[in-house]
């Protein structure tokens, strides 16, 4: 009984409908991301802030640990209801272009 429902567990598909292994892509994407600009946010952290290595310490530590979590429970548990996932992707794309835009502006009036 427990091997059939194992791999009824395995190859049923994810309740976005499409294919694990995109799923899988898609966080390791996020993943590479967050660590990429944990690193960049780290090295600038330490450059303003030399006398602040508890601070650095924690967001090391931290930030990986979110991430790592975020992999972990993903792929077996449905955390965003499958209704509210365009909303959350456009929300996601309309703040991270609103910073985008807002950095680069403020970047252009410092020259």
């Amino acid at each position: 009984m427990r091997g059939r429902t194992v791999r009824a567990f395995r190859t049923r598909r994810s309740s976005a409908g499409y294919d694990p292994a995109v799923q899988e892509i898609e966080l390791a994407l996020i993943v590479v991301s967050g660590l990429g600009l944990l690193a960049i946010g780290a090295i600038r952290l330490h450059d303003r802030y030399p006398d602040r290595p508890l601070l650095l310490g924690a967001l090391l530590g931290i930030v990986p640990g979110i991430l790592g979590a975020v992999i972990v429970l993903v792929p077996r548990t449905d955390l965003i209801p499958d209704g509210a996932e365009p909303y959350l992707w456009l929300t996601i794309a309309l703040a991270t272009s609103g910073l985008a835009i807002f950095a680069l502006s403020r970047g252009v009036a410092r020259r």
